[in-house]
């Protein structure tokens, strides 16, 4: 058989081994996914609006990062169902990240390290935490990973091809989630400056800083379009810098999520810094250092647990580095395995945690209480989850009573688990329903 047959072939059998591995994953994360009819997380139905908007006025309702909701819209126009669609398509696109952990580490070393850093990477709990609760974030770690790829192969093999596909991944990434895009300027900042004197290397990294940086002008030019990342870091800056002090109780919260990423880190850059290679010295360092960044709790405790869970993209590239550490085959296997069932149990843990922002049978009295809500009626739930889910089925729904137009009248939905007094409901107030787990209030117009 031909040398080329041969190569072809071995090629095709890896695409199998991971794709098989892929469909496995995916068949498990929409066993979870359509247990419920309800869209998952925290921001599930934030997703259903933004979507049901692109399609009914051809714009997004809110001001954001326009590329998942697109996405996820073409999903649903071909199933044929929005929560479906938004279900399939969030999981699909998110999970495709698989293929460039694979592909990357595979171009590093060996199928092995390519394999444990896709193994980890669908089964880190990170990763499904994401997947289910932040949907944006998660998929846009799809393309933040094929970035990396590209920007990798970019440099080992000193291609402007590879550099000219990582730079339409930034632009992806900049497009989908503001986080995600922080790590794609972070990874290349890093690179850029340690391939400053290095003129041969730095050429290549030039189109996806370039696009980066364009991405970044866009993002402070076009607030309007880009929806409040701006701000999110303004405020970022501002707990930084509150001089709040840090005390045992919150060392205590975060400290148990922290040593895996942080230990993860230190590895990596160690030996990082004992690779042969010159590339893979720098590219192996630059991803710890990020990952140790993230995770070091300087940060304020709001935005350390988001950061924590971007270990989910910058871990599994360590992982398979690591594992070819090992001196022999076996060596090597017996790590990975022994490092997958560390893991393992947590996503599994994870997978049994998540759960839709209200019950089904908050959704259903929901249901009830809008049905019999005339039109003209402004409804009012302080809860931005509960606003959101209201949201889903009607659009006159508001967070206070000082946003109602003056005139309307106006209704207070409240979850009763949010209140143990009467404090919180005006005296003026008339109980018009009241169900298992949602009040209503009926309140004079303004």
């Amino acid at each position: 058989m031909p040398k080329h047959e041969v190569h072809k072939r071995g090629h095709l059998l890896e695409f199998s081994l991971v794709t098989s591995l892929f469909l496995a994953v995916f068949c498990i994360y929409m066993l979870k996914q359509f247990s419920s009819p309800l869209l998952y997380g925290i921001n599930g139905p934030y997703y259903y609006i933004q979507v049901k908007s692109l399609f009914v006025r051809g714009s997004l309702k809110y001001f954001d990062p326009p590329l998942a909701f697109y996405i996820l819209a073409g999903f649903s126009a071909m199933i044929g169902d929005l929560v479906s669609g938004i279900k399939v398509g969030s999981v699909l696109i998110t999970l495709l990240g698989m293929y460039a952990m694979y592909y990357m580490m595979r171009n590093y070393s060996s199928i092995l390290e390519g394999l444990m850093a896709t193994a980890s990477y669908a089964l880190l709990s990170e990763l499904i935490r994401l997947s289910f609760d932040l949907i944006k974030n998660a998929m846009g770690l799809t393309f933040l990973s094929f970035m990396m790829l590209f920007c990798y192969l970019a440099l080992k093999k000193s291609s402007l091809w590879y550099s000219i596909l990582a730079s339409v991944f930034v632009l992806m990434t900049g497009l989908t989630h503001i986080l995600d895009f922080v790590i794609a300027c972070a990874i290349l900042m890093l690179l850029a400056i340690e391939y400053l004197r290095d003129q041969g290397h730095l050429k290549y990294l030039a189109p996806p800083i370039a696009t980066n940086l364009t991405i970044l002008m866009m993002r402070l030019m076009f607030v309007n379009v880009m929806g409040g990342d701006l701000y999110k870091g303004f405020s970022y800056l501002r707990s930084l810098f509150s001089h709040e002090v840090k005390g045992v109780l919150f060392m205590m919260r975060t400290a148990p999520r922290l040593v895996f990423p942080l230990a993860l880190g230190i590895a990596g850059f160690i030996t990082a810094l004992k690779l042969p290679e010159d590339v893979d010295r720098r590219f192996f360092s630059s991803i710890s250092i990020v990952l140790i960044a993230l995770n070091t709790p300087i940060h304020p405790e709001k935005f350390l647990w988001r950061f924590n869970l971007m270990t989910a993209i910058l871990a599994p590239p360590i992982l398979g580095l690591l594992v070819g550490q090992a001196r022999d085959e076996k060596a090597r296997v017996a790590l990975a395995l022994t490092l997958l069932g560390l893991i393992a149990p947590q996503f599994m843990l994870q997978l049994q945690y998540i759960r839709p922002s209200i019950t089904l049978e908050e959704y259903h009295e929901l249901r009830q209480l809008v049905s019999i809500i005339p039109e003209d009626v402004v409804l009012v739930a302080p809860d931005i989850q509960l606003k959101y889910w209201i949201e889903t089925m009607i659009p006159s729904v508001v967070r206070t009573v000082k946003e109602a137009s003056h005139g309307s009248y106006v209704v207070l939905v409240l979850r009763k688990m949010m209140f143990r007094t009467r404090r919180i409901i005006p005296p003026v107030a008339r109980l018009i329903y009241g169900g298992r787990f949602i009040h209503a209030y009926l309140l004079p117009p303004r």
